[in-house]
């Protein structure tokens, strides 16, 4: 899902899981696990909400006009 409001595109990644994403470096020759990173360094803004039937969405704030992102994780202007 994609759609604009405060001056950011906001984009929304849903999966069925409960757990957390967790952004950790992955090792050098890994396959996976580096989705949340790009995330992180990209997104003004950034956090996990879970969903009212199942699972979890991941929701990224991009600001409008190509600022730099903050790079700040979950929590800074996410309901910490």
């Amino acid at each position: 899902m994609l759609w604009s409001a405060d001056g950011h595109y906001w984009l929304a990644v849903s999966d069925p899981g409960h757990s957390v994403p967790i952004a950790v470096r992955p090792a050098p020759g890994a396959e996976s696990g580096r989705g949340l990173l790009l995330v992180d360094a990209y997104a003004a803004a950034w956090g996990v909400v879970p969903r009212p039937v199942c699972g979890k969405a991941v929701v990224a704030g991009l600001r409008v006009g190509g600022e730099e992102g903050g790079g700040r994780g979950a929590g800074s202007a996410r309901g910490e």
